[in-house]
């Protein structure tokens, strides 16, 4: 497995590669500053489609995400399958 990430240490993707498949993920975050969450991913079995994510946030003035909606396509079966989810996470400062 062979994995990639930007300058402050996020996910940028990974690759497998077994005898006769190679899985690979790749994942952009979001360009706007304060929304590393957000972000879109695909991936691929030996360079096929098998799904999207896509999660974009609200975030707090600390640049912490309180709410994300995270979307989800398996694009592994026909027709494609489009599952959604909600996170809430609460944070507390002192």
């Amino acid at each position: 497995m062979t994995y990639r990430y930007d300058d402050e240490g996020y996910p940028l993707g990974k690759s497998t590669t077994s005898k006769d498949a190679r899985l690979f993920i790749s994942s952009t975050p979001s360009t706007v500053k304060g929304k590393k969450m957000d972000y879109t991913a695909v991936s691929t079995l030996n360079d096929k489609p098998l799904g999207k994510v896509k999660q974009s946030c609200d975030y707090d003035k600390h640049a912490n995400p309180v709410a994300c909606e995270l979307r989800i396509v398996d694009e592994s079966v026909s027709p494609a399958v489009e599952r959604k989810y909600t996170i809430k996470n609460t944070i507390e400062y002192y």
